[in-house]
């Protein structure tokens, strides 16, 4: 068989296809679903779905070299797309290339997660991650192999874990001024990393090949981790956030406020808050691996 076509469904509870073997799925005028799952054995893959605007919840995993979900407006529980391997147990064969993820309607979603290869995860339109009152994460993204560029413009709430690792080219999340949630991002490509945030974060951890940091407009910090494998200079940093935390740690009894910066290749002792109490070390670790 090399196509499935579902001509007729503008609106469906679930649709399942755990183990295609169809090179093309299709869905040409389905509008919503409440749970997908399509399993993609056959190389080269695709799948067509161009006026889905909502979904519950939706698993892709595979040899999909192209997926079409243009028209996808919101996601209620969550979009997995995971295009390697060891996704599952039936999907043994390699992906013969990255897959970009352009979402270019996404405006809201409960939780997003990518695994693969891919050169560009793109939301230009995404506003809101995490619509739950308290969801444990609202972003999992690990890419492989290909330097990636995330791009999220107009994220402006975020609410849950946002998690990404990998081959990380660039980020750009320039519309997230405020968020009270954790980012953790572990780049094994050399990253240069501009936050525009100006509230106070629970947790904000960067690691790995991280060349720059910018963090002009923050303000407020609970744990601020930056541990580099390449030559970074932390003295910009100590020189903000060592007075912050400590100013944070004096004046509120109520607040517990940590920062660490570390270059593994700088020569220099790095600086360390005096606000942080004995052990605090454990705190801080790379980010673990992304489901």
């Amino acid at each position: 068989m090399t196509s499935i076509e579902l001509t007729d469904l503008p609106h469906v509870r679930s649709v399942k296809f755990p183990n295609l073997a169809a090179s093309r799925f299709s869905a040409p005028r389905l509008e919503t679903v409440e749970h997908m799952t399509l399993g993609q054995a056959s190389h080269k893959s695709e799948a067509h779905l161009p006026f889905l605007s909502e979904i519950g919840s939706m698993t892709i995993i595979g040899n999909y070299s192209s997926v079409r979900l243009d028209g996808l407006q919101r996601v209620n529980e969550f979009l997995s797309m995971c295009t390697i391997p060891n996704c599952d147990d039936l999907f043994e064969g390699s992906v013969l290339g990255p897959l970009n993820r352009t979402l270019p309607s996404l405006v809201a979603a409960n939780k997003l997660t990518f695994m693969g290869k891919t050169s560009n995860i793109s939301t230009p339109n995404l506003t809101t991650l995490g619509l739950d009152i308290w969801p444990i994460s609202s972003a999992e993204f690990t890419l492989l192999d290909t330097p990636a560029s995330l791009s999220f413009p107009k994220l402006a709430f975020l609410q849950g874990t946002f998690n990404a690792q990998g081959t990380i080219a660039s980020i750009d999340m320039f519309s997230l001024f405020n968020t009270s949630m954790e980012i953790n991002i572990a780049s094994s490509t050399p990253l240069n990393i501009s936050l525009p945030i100006v509230g106070t974060t629970a947790y904000l951890g960067l690691h790995g090949a991280i060349e720059g940091v910018d963090l002009t407009n923050l303000k407020g910090v609970r744990t601020l981790d930056v541990t580099s494998s390449l030559r970074l200079d932390c003295g910009r940093l100590d020189d903000v956030f060592n007075d912050l935390v400590k100013y944070i740690n004096d004046e509120d009894d109520w607040s517990y406020a940590s920062y660490m910066c570390k270059s593994t290749k700088e020569k220099r002792s790095q600086g360390m808050s005096t606000g942080l109490k004995a052990g605090a070390g454990v705190l801080f670790g790379v980010v673990g691996a992304v489901i």
